[in-house]
């Protein structure tokens, strides 16, 4: 599929179409597949959702906790809406983590719940509410907010608006400019001080091409590897170029022999979410 940069949200959408029935994302432990028309599908749901709760075109969505599927789902789905995503990374302390929500001005957090129950929701000061990531329920609604009511008819929204369902050419995402704001990035290095980076359009669709141009042969991180590091391959390229990922938690040659024997990592990515020295490669049988 050739790729054009003229926007940025765009690539993402053209990509959902043209590979709606390929495998997008699998756990080699629960053997389980999602297709990108089963992404798109959630994304809508999260879209409507978003737009249920009043949330608009340049709103900032937080979400803080490690790498899954989830995580996958509500950054493509904030970004493609036409918010702006503020990933927060899952060591930070409460104490940063509200920090920083407060000073990007995230209207909704969705955060792990075992990040949640160490938080205290009094000190989120601008959010309409908290949702967990795992589940996308209701964790904290600030009052006067209708998030719950909102939720709650979700599942009857989106019947009446896709009788025959959820198709490819029902995707239509936000059309904003590759100069505006899509990503604000608050590293390690930032902690405690009252500016993040911010990453327009254009910034992530030329990161997308310095990629490219590499082939992807192997990609190798030798910093300690965080979820903010792991956009790039895992949530811009691969989604773009329509490869499937196989996500798994050993990283030994006879488990990548054994894989390989299975067919699991011909024509995939795979990425092991616990090493520290992490290296993402396409796999060859």
């Amino acid at each position: 599929m050739e790729i054009r940069i003229d926007n940025f949200i765009k690539i993402y959408e053209r990509s959902f179409i043209e590979n709606w029935d390929l495998p997008a994302l699998s756990n080699y432990v629960s053997r389980k597949t999602l297709t990108y028309g089963d992404m798109a599908t959630v994304i809508a749901r999260i879209h409507l959702f978003y737009e249920s709760a009043g949330i608009r075109q340049g709103a900032k969505i937080a979400i803080c906790g490690k790498d899954s599927p989830e995580w996958v789902l509500l950054y493509i789905a904030t970004v493609t809406y036409g918010a702006v995503v503020v990933p927060i990374l899952s060591e930070f302390n409460p104490v940063d983590i509200t920090h920083i929500v407060n000073h990007s001005g995230a209207e909704l957090l969705f955060v792990s719940s075992n990040i949640w129950e160490h938080m205290e929701p009094e000190r989120l000061l601008k959010v309409k509410g908290v949702m967990g990531l795992e589940d996308r329920d209701i964790l904290y609604e600030k009052r006067g907010e209708e998030l719950s009511r909102s939720l709650h008819m979700l599942k009857r929204k989106f019947r009446k608006l896709y009788p025959s369902g959820y198709r490819s050419q029902d995707i239509r995402y936000a059309d904003r400019d590759n100069s505006e704001v899509v990503e604000i990035n608050y590293t390690s290095g930032t902690t405690g001080f009252s500016k993040g980076v911010m990453l327009t359009g254009e910034n992530l669709a030329l990161e997308y091409m310095k990629l490219s141009s590499r082939g992807t042969a192997r990609v190798q991180r030798t910093a300690p590897f965080d979820i903010i590091g792991r956009i790039w391959f895992l949530y811009i390229f691969s989604r773009i170029r329509g490869t499937h990922i196989t996500r798994f938690g050993f990283t030994s040659d006879n488990a990548f022999r054994s894989m390989r024997g299975e067919g699991v990592l011909q024509s995939s990515v795979t990425c092991d979410p616990t090493a520290r020295g992490v290296s993402m490669s396409n796999a060859q049988p």
